[in-house]
């Protein structure tokens, strides 16, 4: 579900504010969340999950739709493990290989010997442009 202000007459100040920025757009839907800010910035948000296979040294890849595109590939991200799965000792490493604006592809590696394959929590926050 998305809210838009009405902004056809450039009166940004009858529109909700966050810490002093007016917010053009907020919504949500399957694949996150996001807000559009009157300054062309736009962040969202989003919880996913990314299975690892078996074995150490195991890595495993993924695309993931944005809830909403950036007008284009240039935008930073953040992304942090929610959990530690199955107890693991070892390490995690998490990387952004390919950004498109309505997409990007995670690869997960590991040195954790799971004997099973194990699905992880992330959360993403990325910000860029909307226009």
């Amino acid at each position: 579900m998305s809210r838009t202000l009405d902004r056809s007459q450039g009166n940004f100040e009858a529109m909700p504010v966050s810490d002093g920025a007016p917010i053009v757009e907020s919504g949500s839907n399957a694949d996150g969340e996001w807000t559009k800010w009157a300054d062309g910035t736009q962040t969202v948000g989003m919880l996913e999950l990314l299975t690892e296979g078996a074995g150490a040294g195991s890595f495993n890849r993924a695309v993931y739709n944005l809830p909403i595109p950036f007008n284009s590939a240039i935008y930073s991200e953040a992304v942090s493990q929610e959990g530690v799965p199955n107890g693991a000792n070892g390490w995690l490493v998490i990387s952004i290989e390919k950004k498109f604006a309505a997409q990007f592809e995670m690869v997960l590696t590991t040195n954790v010997g799971w004997t099973s394959p194990t699905t992880v929590g992330f959360s993403i926050i990325a910000t860029g442009r909307w226009k």
